[in-house]
């Protein structure tokens, strides 16, 4: 049984790095992504969490936690008692950005991983909702060269559509399923880095209303 992954990083891309390196991927079917509600990560979306893995039969999932240094005490003590009761077909992995802030029983059953954010070398992009509005996507022209500067665009991007899609923008739900499948192409290496970017582009052009 692999042990859960707890991940201490401000980044994103190499949290998403560590995560295939250790054989969970992100953009498969499987793949359950919890994200802070406003500013925590509340009870009920563990709640919510759990009811759902115990009706999903011999399912195998993979769950991703996005910035669980904001969950609450309440929460963090309600993911313990569902990594208590977790079968080997789940799968967890939590990012945080100081595994001080997580408690010691969450942190005693994990894999613990620390990635040092001095790598001044990583390609850096900063998408803002401006950016995805309208043809301004299109007008900037988003230039790419490496696979790790597009997976970058894509995780960035991802984040933004999923700030706006709880905002009840739904022309962002065809974009995000269509960023998560470019995102497996081009990490499995079948597709090109540009032309990943291209087409994730052409689409939010054609669904932005």
């Amino acid at each position: 049984m692999s042990l859960p992954l707890l991940v201490q990083t401000h980044d994103l891309l190499s949290f998403h790095t560590i995560l295939e390196n250790e054989g969970i991927h992100i953009g498969e079917h499987n793949c359950i992504i919890i994200e802070p509600n406003g500013q925590n990560i509340r009870i009920d979306q563990i709640r919510d969490l759990r009811k759902y893995l115990v009706n999903s039969g011999k399912s195998s999932r993979q769950i991703i936690f996005y910035s669980f240094h904001k969950a609450s005490i309440e929460s963090q003590n309600a993911l313990l008692k569902l990594l208590e009761e977790a079968g080997s077909k789940f799968r967890f992995a939590l990012q945080v950005e100081s595994i001080e802030q997580v408690l010691s029983t969450i942190r005693s059953r994990c894999k613990i991983m620390v990635k040092s954010n001095t790598d001044l070398t990583a390609p850096s992009l900063v998408i803002s909702i401006s950016d995805v509005v309208g043809n301004n996507f299109f007008n900037k022209r988003m230039s790419v060269t490496k696979k790790d500067e597009s997976e970058l665009f894509f995780h960035e991007l991802l984040a933004v559509l999923r700030t706006q899609m709880k905002k009840g923008e739904m022309w962002t739900i065809p974009v995000i399923k269509k960023a998560l499948s470019l995102l497996h192409l081009l990490k499995q290496n079948n597709l090109n880095p540009q032309l990943a970017v291209d087409q994730c582009v052409l689409l939010i052009s054609s669904v932005y209303r």
